[in-house]
């Protein structure tokens, strides 16, 4: 395959940030969930009440668990994130930002319908202007934030 013979940057990624969860995070979890199904219930929301129970066990319990590696690969047919190649063509555009906690991000717009953004850190030891000038070839360069999505995420540290 092409992209294989043409890698320039390869480097192993967090998607997010693991941290660690207290016993207060699973807690204010617990009540958050537990007062929104008496809201569901009182207003006579079954079946939101099920899916906010269920959706609150899954973060419960998948919570704790480190997030995977990603497995980033920039070359001349595109950018591979594990399994899945994101040609150029495919590509909307991209943005490079540093995060609150100091670290240097990548954000690709592909336009997909689900997960519409990739986001990924970029390691230290990667120069950062290097990187953008070679995507630059490739790809538009356009201010993008992270969504809303992701920014609930950090903020409840999941």
């Amino acid at each position: 395959m092409i992209h294989d013979q043409t890698k320039k940057y390869t480097w192993d990624a967090m998607e997010f940030e693991h941290r660690e969860k207290s016993v207060d995070w699973y807690w204010g979890l617990g009540i958050a969930v537990v007062t929104g199904i008496i809201l569901c219930i009182i207003f006579k929301n079954y079946l939101l009440a099920v899916l906010l129970a269920v959706g609150g066990l899954l973060m419960g319990f998948y919570g704790d668990k480190p997030h995977p590696h990603v497995r980033v690969e920039i070359s001349e047919r595109g950018i591979r994130m594990d399994k899945d190649l994101y040609t150029y063509e495919t590509i909307q555009s991209f943005w490079m930002y540093t995060d609150h906690r100091n670290h240097n991000r990548l954000i690709i717009v592909t336009g997909r319908p689900v997960m519409p953004q990739r986001i990924v850190t970029i390691p230290d030891s990667l120069p950062a202007k290097d990187l953008r000038a070679y995507l630059m070839e490739y790809i538009p360069e356009k201010e993008t934030k992270p969504s809303l999505l992701d920014l609930l995420t950090d903020i409840i540290g999941y």
